[in-house]
């Protein structure tokens, strides 16, 4: 991804964060992030997005500028003619090429797409910015799942590089998973139980330490 360069010399990832840049067509067509949604705040402190996006405007979540160039001053961009140009650029190749030049985006989703959410799948992807006033979020890559670890044998025992058992060490849950690098959704909870019964089991049945 593009927020993933890293700069060497300042140990720093200047892409982050990054903004999510709307108009005002954009934000009235309904909440930006749905009941349905994720996230600490939603699950955790259980807070609940506004219909209208009013709330997050006025306590700052949302920021708001009647120019794109007011924007970029909020958002501290050096040069705000940037966005400006990046707008213009954006408006211009949905309206005369039908597609995001710079990253091959096009307007409308693809029909053949899988859905991520069953009767909530996207119709299109992207827009013209240019109804004022203008909103921008601040966007921040977080690390939401793990997968991977050491190898384990169908008793939970922890293997080492050449697949033999470490004496008197399991793993369970997502640590080794069965499922290797491939995110599995709603698998998770099944790994946990079931090899952390058997990782239970296994390490109950050991002679103790004397």
């Amino acid at each position: 991804m593009a927020v993933n360069q890293f700069d060497a010399i300042k140990h720093r990832y200047p892409r982050i964060p990054c903004y999510m840049i709307m108009d005002k067509t954009y934000l009235e067509g309904a909440p930006l992030i749905s009941s349905g949604g994720s996230g600490y705040a939603i699950n955790k402190e259980g807070y609940v997005w506004s219909k209208d996006n009013k709330k997050e405007i006025e306590s700052g979540v949302i920021i708001e500028a009647p120019t794109i160039e007011e924007l970029a001053k909020k958002l501290e961009i050096p040069n705000p003619a940037t966005l400006v140009d990046t707008v213009n650029r954006w408006n211009d190749d949905l309206k005369t090429k039908g597609i995001d030049t710079e990253y091959g985006r096009t307007p409308t989703a693809d029909p053949n797409q899988k859905a991520v959410f069953v009767g909530r799948d996207v119709k299109a992807w992207s827009a013209p910015i240019e109804e004022g006033p203008f909103y921008a979020v601040k966007l921040v890559p977080v690390m939401y799942h793990t997968m991977g670890g050491p190898r384990r044998s169908v008793k939970a025992e922890c293997l080492n590089p050449y697949g033999e058992k470490i004496p008197r060490l399991y793993v369970a849950g997502e640590l080794g998973s069965t499922w290797g690098l491939t995110y599995q959704g709603a698998c998770a909870n099944a790994d946990a139980m079931i090899f952390g019964r058997i990782a239970g089991k296994e390490a109950a049945a050991l002679t103790p330490w004397s």
